[in-house]
């Protein structure tokens, strides 16, 4: 798609639902990754998770298994949400940040200071 907003048609109206569907699965699903992890976690302490004033045990740091599996869940959330982000721009003719690549709407401005490509292949998973 160029550098112009589209105008919306039945295909963009299909892929965008498609987009928000498959977004909403994934997230259910990291969801339930999750609460696994906090099941698991409550098994191996033997303690209610609870994040009440003067709980020791909710500041505990987490089994070294489980942190590595919230850590992966947290970096797919991110993975996931700027990709999804990511297409619904493309989808509607827009830039990575929203705004309107051809600045053509009022009100569309660029919030950064300076537009960079962040890399991070250390924390992207092998697909």
């Amino acid at each position: 798609m160029g550098g112009t907003a589209c105008a919306p048609t039945m295909r963009t109206l299909t892929r965008m639902t498609t987009l928000l569907g498959s977004l909403r699965e994934r997230t259910l699903q990291i969801q339930s990754e999750a609460a696994n992890v906090a099941i698991a976690e409550v098994a191996h302490s033997h303690a209610p998770a609870s994040d009440t004033a003067g709980n020791d045990e909710a500041l505990r740091p987490i089994d070294a298994e489980n942190a590595r599996r919230i850590t992966e869940l947290i970096r797919s959330w991110f993975e996931m949400t700027a990709a999804a982000q990511a297409e619904m721009a493309a989808l509607m003719g827009l830039g990575a940040t929203g705004a309107r690549s051809d600045a053509s709407s009022p009100g569309a401005f660029e919030r950064r200071a300076q537009a960079r490509v962040i890399d991070f292949p250390d924390r992207r998973r092998a697909a």
